[in-house]
């Protein structure tokens, strides 16, 4: 068990970012990024972390996600570990199979997704995956 409350020195930030999501909830934006970046070891995942579990940014959103993106990024596996998230039960395995169930789990609702320790390889991959994103649910926010 890791207190994320006890985060020395990063309430400041912790409190600019929470006061993004809030903004960007509320925003007419189909899809907001916020990126946290920097050398490893600075405490970016306890910084994530401590958002992802913090009570009023989950009434910001209907479902929240949190994936470890690995070296070796898979599009298809990306979208499955989502909706392993939210569909326990789902044995779907085809792309656009996830992708029509994603949809189905997350139509009407605003969701939160964390992807965390994604690295520099995950640059070619992002536009088709941010646009995959976009399509997920029609709110904006």
């Amino acid at each position: 068990h890791v207190d994320y409350e006890g985060l020395i020195g990063r309430q400041e930030f912790i409190g600019q970012i929470k006061e993004e999501l809030r903004m960007a909830s509320n925003s007419d934006k189909r899809l907001t990024v916020i990126g946290i970046h920097g050398m490893g070891g600075l405490g970016k995942t306890a910084v994530s972390r401590n958002i992802f579990e913090a009570a009023e940014v989950k009434e910001y959103f209907q479902e929240q996600i949190w994936i470890c993106i690995s070296h070796d990024f898979d599009f298809r596996k990306l979208l499955k570990a989502m909706l392993e998230q939210l569909d326990k039960q789902s044995t779907v395995s085809e792309a656009e199979a996830i992708k029509k169930r994603l949809r189905q789990k997350l139509q009407g609702k605003k969701f939160f997704l964390v992807l965390d320790d994604v690295w520099d390889t995950f640059e070619t991959a992002w536009e088709p995956f941010r646009c995959c994103l976009q399509d997920m649910s029609e709110l904006k926010g």
